[in-house]
């Protein structure tokens, strides 16, 4: 989880399907993970979801807003450091995004490499993988998700640049 709207969105969606469900924050270096922590322990409180922390050390390789590997790397961390089983690793991605590891294409590739290491016992699902951006906040606010605790901004800590494709996004969330 990022602390952001697809996150945050993601998580409520996977409860309200019953299943128990947790988080894990990643810092690998992005811009805003100081804003994004902050704002995903407000979510989380709120919703009273337990998240955890992980820090890699590093930071990943980035080019005009996509961090090369990100969601893969995410997948794969989540999977190695929870032990429970069966497991479900939701991601917070929608349509509409040009990135690779936004595709269905990605999610078939994981989901074998999963099959691989744990045989069927984590499956990864994206709630709102053929919704556009409006129809994931639309669930949002329909479901009870703290849009104005959220943080989307690729560049930097708060105060949010207000240029980059996320925050030009939140335009319909801050508007309404």
């Amino acid at each position: 989880m990022s602390g952001g709207i697809d996150s945050s969105a993601s998580a409520v969606a996977v409860r309200k399907e019953g299943y128990e469900t947790s988080g894990l924050f990643v810092d690998y270096g992005q811009p805003a993970a100081r804003s994004e922590w902050r704002a995903l322990q407000d979510v989380a409180n709120h919703l009273d979801l337990e998240v955890k922390k992980v820090e890699l050390g590093f930071r990943l390789a980035s080019q005009s807003g996509e961090f090369f590997g990100r969601n893969a790397l995410l997948v794969l961390a989540a999977a190695g450091i929870t032990e429970s089983r069966p497991l479900m690793i939701a991601l917070g991605i929608h349509a509409l995004s040009e990135y690779y590891d936004t595709q269905p294409m990605f999610l078939r590739q994981m989901q074998r490499i999963l099959d691989g290491y744990f045989a069927g016992s984590v499956v990864l699902t994206a709630p709102f993988l053929a919704c556009s951006k409006a129809e994931v906040i639309a669930f949002a606010r329909d479901n009870g998700v703290p849009l104005d605790m959220t943080y989307s901004c690729e560049e930097q800590n708060a105060p949010p640049c207000l240029r980059c494709p996320s925050c030009e996004e939140r335009v319909d969330v801050d508007a309404g």
